[in-house]
């Protein structure tokens, strides 16, 4: 699942170099870089710890 935000539907949270990112696959920024963005990009959603 690829998570994106209603305003920015081009855009994913990316996780990139320890941090969370809005990121856009090919952008202007360094967390937008094209390598490795689909994985970066791909979340799975569980169950939680605790209800």
């Amino acid at each position: 699942m690829r998570l994106s935000a209603y305003n920015f539907p081009e855009q994913y949270l990316r996780h990139y170099n320890a941090e969370l990112w809005l990121a856009t696959p090919g952008g202007t920024h360094t967390w937008d870089n094209p390598a490795l963005f689909t994985e970066d990009t791909t979340w799975t959603v569980e169950a939680p710890w605790a209800p």
